[in-house]
């Protein structure tokens, strides 16, 4: 083997040794955020779940319609009111 393929090959060992020490700080640094991930997977697989059964969701909504009334209205004016802020915050900082 010539030095200059030994050189290549103990470049490529180096590398990859590096490598693997880097996936492994990577991995430790990512253990603080395995329960956003672990949340983000619940939501997900929620949204699946909605996805799926939509007419339990209407069915939900129906029976809390009846049942409290004042209640879901509240809620709803609420997030009338949180989508036409997001929408003018979204219009201001998309115009700048």
């Amino acid at each position: 083997m010539s030095d200059r393929l030994a050189e290549l090959a103990l470049k490529k060992q180096r590398l990859l040794l590096r490598s693997a020490d880097l996936r492994d700080r990577m991995g430790a640094h990512a253990d603080g955020l395995a329960p956003v991930f672990v949340a983000v997977d619940r939501l997900r697989e929620a949204g699946a779940v909605v996805r799926r059964n939509p007419e339990w969701v209407a069915g939900g909504i129906v029976v809390l319609v009846v049942a409290r009334p004042r209640f879901v209205w509240r809620w709803v004016r609420r997030g009338y009111v949180g989508w036409r802020m997001w929408k003018s915050a979204r219009k201001l900082l998309t115009s700048s």
